[in-house]
């Protein structure tokens, strides 16, 4: 091994036998040229991972509506029907979401059609209750893994 001396005064040694150099002071003199080259390798990386994620075109779970939110249920007990519509974070209808809906007697569950739109036609019953909720819980299975939402139908006796 050779030491000399580089132009600001430091200490460096040449090459050693593999050929490499061998800088004992860490001397950062090619620094810039290898900074320059890895700033663009993460540039380009970073443009292509987002065009790859651009490229998911899935729907997010947005908006779950109950139409009507409430309903009168003469006596406290009888038919009631309404319908949920899904919709994604653009407004557009989810397709294919499972729609269930619990409470006051009632258990069932249907998928929504192309409009996004689950109808229920249920059988219902307060009891000695005022009122009365039924819980709705949509699952939709999207390009980002399972979503869930929920809403409620007010249930009034009249």
């Amino acid at each position: 091994m050779e030491t000399v001396r580089n132009m600001r005064g430091h200490a460096c040694t040449l090459w050693n036998r593999a050929g490499l150099r061998n800088d004992e002071r860490a001397s950062v003199e090619g620094m810039p040229l290898y900074m320059l080259i890895m700033v663009v390798v993460v540039v380009i990386s970073i443009g292509i991972l987002t065009g790859i994620m651009g490229g998911f075109k899935g729907q997010t779970l947005a908006a779950v509506e109950a139409e009507p939110g409430t309903v009168n249920v003469p006596g406290g007990a009888g038919d009631v029907a309404f319908s949920i519509t899904v919709k994604d974070s653009e407004g557009r209808a989810i397709e294919g979401a499972t729609v269930l809906v619990q409470g006051a007697g009632v258990s069932t569950a249907a998928k929504t059609d192309q409009a996004g739109q689950a109808s229920f036609a249920v059988q219902v019953d307060l009891g000695a209750a005022a009122v009365g909720e039924l819980d709705i819980r949509v699952t939709h299975h999207g390009t980002f893994g399972e979503q869930t939402r929920g809403t409620t139908v007010l249930l009034v006796a009249q």
